[in-house]
């Protein structure tokens, strides 16, 4: 769901008529200034909210981040990880993901940024932990 979307209104349907114990929440990024480049129509603030109501609830939260987003810069994934941080403090999990420009997007023709090396230690740390999955650096071709 996004992030925007979810409210208390919301969570008493789902609670009254959905068995689910979790709700997986499209985030993207902890920066402003991706959410906003990438015209997400919702903010960091948002997502904490939205974890906050879920967890109200009793409902687990799932995010999803994106590394490697054209103009992530560094500050932005250091961001991203303090929203993973937090989310993972309040009873949530994340699911990370590695940039992929598709066709017919605007960043079809555009590079992925790298993905920080102490940020892809971090993150395989807390997927070591179980707390994370997902896969968020390029995968490497294979040849045959």
């Amino acid at each position: 769901m996004r992030p925007e979307f979810i409210t208390d209104e919301m969570l008493d349907i789902v609670k009254e008529y959905c068995s689910n114990n979790s709700i997986h929440i499209g985030a993207q990024s902890g920066s402003d200034a991706v959410l906003e480049e990438t015209n997400r129509g919702h903010s960091r603030r948002d997502v904490e909210v939205a974890v906050e109501i879920c967890r109200s609830y009793g409902f687990c939260p799932v995010v999803d981040f994106i590394f490697g987003l054209p103009t992530e810069v560094a500050a932005d994934q250091a961001e991203s990880l303090d929203l993973i941080d937090s989310i993972i403090s309040a009873g949530g999990k994340v699911r990370a993901h590695y940039f992929i420009p598709l066709p017919g997007t605007p960043y079809e023709n555009e590079t992925p940024a790298p993905v920080r090396k102490e940020v892809g230690k971090r993150l395989g740390r807390l997927a070591r932990d179980g707390k994370l999955t997902g896969r968020w650096e390029p995968q490497k071709r294979q040849t045959i």
